[in-house]
């Protein structure tokens, strides 16, 4: 029989062993969440994979940046529950989607609504999610990302750096920016055609 010093060091041995191989399994699991999390990039900035927003989850379809005169302005990022890349259901109202836009203009941010979106959001969307936008811009600073997250029973999210900043019970906000870059008069053709390319 093994003595009461033995039997202690034995147990001891045994947890330990227990522990390293939950400590084994607990980081190969985190890695590989880790890597599902960040699994693209664009140009070397690396993109979420999945979004989680107004309790739905979102998976990256399609990304591009927007360009003025060589200067980085933004990066898109558009994201379905199937990773559908489809004109029609971007833009269709029963459709769950969601935008990442991540600034990234190294300059002096404008303190306002980018002067081409400016006239077509007046027109899209309700004077109050007009005034949220302008208050938001007059904040927002170079590497800040703000998601917009719609769900067709419930609305608009919109989320800066993770935290939810405004809800809007109807879609108005993120199809009219997904028209601004989708739609027939886009305003840039080249992003137009990195968003429906089907690959990030």
């Amino acid at each position: 029989m093994l003595g009461d010093a033995n039997l202690r060091h034995l147990q001891i041995r045994e947890a330990f062993e227990r522990t390293a191989r939950w400590l084994a399994v607990t980081t190969a699991l985190l890695l590989s969440l880790s890597v599902h999390a960040e699994a693209a990039d664009f140009e070397g900035i690396p993109l979420p994979d999945r979004l989680d927003a107004v309790d739905r989850s979102f998976y990256l379809t399609s990304c591009g940046m927007r360009e003025v005169l060589w200067y980085d302005l933004y990066l898109v990022s558009l994201y379905t529950e199937d990773r559908s890349n489809d004109l029609y259901r971007y833009r269709s109202t029963a459709t769950p989607k969601a935008v990442r836009l991540e600034i990234l203009y190294d300059g002096n941010v404008p303190d306002q609504i980018p002067s081409e979106w400016r006239s077509h959001l007046r027109e899209e969307i309700s004077r109050e999610m007009f005034m949220v936008l302008q208050d938001l811009f007059q904040e927002i600073e170079t590497n800040d990302v703000v998601v917009i997250a719609y769900e067709p029973q419930e609305g608009n999210a919109l989320y800066v750096n993770g935290e939810r900043q405004a809800f809007k019970p109807n879609g108005d906000l993120i199809h009219a920016l997904l028209d601004l870059w989708l739609g027939q008069e886009p305003v840039s053709k080249n992003l137009r055609r990195l968003l429906l390319s089907e690959s990030c």
